[in-house]
């Protein structure tokens, strides 16, 4: 009998544990209150520059990098990634085009990218690509500040598993000082910025 107890109990848990794994984290996801009005984003546009990258300050290699993300009508977004690359006297020049759909939750943003054209230049060679992708990702739009920052770090159509969220006690609570530090620690980041800013072209 307590074998069989047993059993029942480690069956529960493993059980538990595979529906938690399966679970969508709440980085990639909206909040399922509503908290209260949304702002109008359409036609607003923020933009990232990343810091060059060189391999301990290599003269032979250098990258740099930019991405904008505008927010169009019918709740549609575009997100543009420009980087040069530089090796010896070669240069390699990358463009890529998302396109997704996005939701919004008061000041959180859920960014949904589903399709990106990438255009490779390289030796007076052009090449390009389209390909289908499924990238979900959290922002949260500081309107004191002008700032659109993810809750993990992203990257042209990649997202890393580290970055505001790591500093956050509750989810979603962005009245909580620690979340309002984590943001202010994130977008003041230089090695590594994750924060896009509003564009004063809009």
């Amino acid at each position: 009998m307590v074998v069989g107890i047993s059993s029942t109990f480690n069956f529960k848990i493993l059980l538990l544990l595979f529906f938690i794994s399966c679970s969508e984290s709440w980085y990639r996801s909206l909040p399922k209150e509503i908290q209260g009005n949304s702002n109008d984003l359409v036609g607003l546009s923020f933009i990232r520059v990343n810091p060059n990258r060189s391999p301990m300050n290599s003269s032979y290699y250098l990258e740099n990098s930019s991405e904008a993300i505008e927010f169009l009508r019918d709740s549609g977004v575009e997100k543009i990634y420009i980087s040069e690359e530089i090796l010896n006297q070669s240069v390699k020049k990358k463009k890529m085009i998302g396109k997704g759909k996005y939701t919004q939750n008061k000041n959180w943003i859920l960014i949904h990218y589903v399709n990106c054209t990438e255009i490779l230049e390289k030796e007076g060679k052009i090449s390009e690509k389209e390909k289908d992708i499924d990238l979900k990702i959290l922002y949260y739009f500081s309107i004191q500040k002008t700032v659109l920052i993810p809750m993990i770090y992203d990257r042209g159509f990649e997202s890393f598993d580290y970055g505001v969220k790591d500093e956050i006690v509750v989810p979603y609570d962005d009245e909580h000082p620690y979340f309002k530090k984590a943001v202010e620690k994130y977008q003041k980041k230089e090695r590594l910025s994750h924060a896009y800013f509003l564009s004063s072209d809009k």
